[in-house]
């Protein structure tokens, strides 16, 4: 469908009456816990509809929180409010960007349930022998995995990788592999996005606002300098080794903490002076950096 959105209610209905059909336990856990599903292959030891690894309402609803936070403030928006005439022409901008991202985080998530279907379905309660012939490709690329020796297959006997969602989708719904190299380009084309986007931010505010410069010509050389600066350091920390999703929430973490309470406050308290935003950002990182 063009809209995948518009049939994941019914698709999630199913899975939730197959993994209970299959005996996929409900895991109850702790309510402060918080835990990141694993980088790498990840048995499917859980239901669907439970919210990470292990994790209860309570801190789910709070990393959402931060997530939304660490975004709200994120620098890199600065450039898309800066390009329009007016506040009205600011306004429709983040509406409609607002409203891409919305749409493609939905679908991500109906592709997420899409994948889920089909390996409940097909692969679990089936033996190794009659495994879908899609599912032996994911197995190929090192997407999948079918864990210990069963005669018959469960659903703790699969193991997914977890970042692999929206190509996996293409690849079990059979689709063409030119499809399947669409999806990929368009993950990195959205990855190649955010970095050119933050990159080219983080050099105009050193530039501008944190070194300024008397002449044009002195304020380009600066922003490329720090553009440089920028791309150089972001590289050396994708280089760590390290879970790329605990790494976003660290970058979400660090922003929401330092830009965002700064961020309200000069908004709605006409009382704040510069010095006090500087010390609510200094404070906000050193905290945030002190837990993480």
């Amino acid at each position: 469908l063009p809209l995948p959105q518009m049939s994941q209610g019914n698709v999630l209905r199913q899975v939730a009456r197959l993994e209970l059909a299959r005996g996929v336990p409900a895991i109850q856990p702790d309510l402060w816990v918080f835990d990141l599903p694993a980088a790498g292959l990840e048995p499917l030891q859980r239901r669907f509809l439970q919210m990470y690894g292990s994790t209860s309402g309570l801190t789910f609803a709070l990393s959402m929180f931060t997530v939304m936070a660490g975004i709200a403030a994120s620098p890199i928006l600065l450039a898309r409010a800066g390009t329009t005439h007016s506040i009205y022409a600011a306004r429709k901008s983040m509406a409609w960007a607002v409203l891409v991202a919305g749409f493609a985080v939905l679908t991500i998530s109906a592709s997420a349930v899409f994948l889920r279907f089909l390996i409940v379905d097909q692969g679990g309660g089936t033996t190794p022998d009659n495994l879908p012939a899609w599912f032996q490709t994911l197995q190929a690329l090192g997407l999948a995995r079918i864990d210990g020796p069963a005669r018959v297959i469960g659903l703790s006997n699969i193991s997914v990788l977890r970042d692999s969602t929206l190509f996996a989708t293409a690849i079990a719904g059979t689709l063409p592999a030119s499809l399947v190299y669409l999806s990929l380009a368009g993950i990195l084309a959205a990855a190649l996005i955010v970095v050119a986007g933050g990159i080219g931010t983080l050099g105009a505010i050193l530039s501008e606002d944190v070194i300024g410069q008397d002449t044009v010509t002195a304020n380009l050389r600066t922003a490329r300098i720090a553009a440089a600066l920028a791309a150089a350091t972001g590289f050396a920390v994708a280089s760590l080794p390290g879970d790329p999703l605990r790494l976003a929430y660290w970058a979400f973490t660090l922003t929401g903490a330092t830009l965002f309470p700064t961020l309200v406050l000069a908004i709605w308290w006409k009382r704040m002076t510069k010095w006090a935003a500087i010390a609510g950002l200094v404070c906000g990182f050193v905290n945030a950096a002190a837990i993480l």
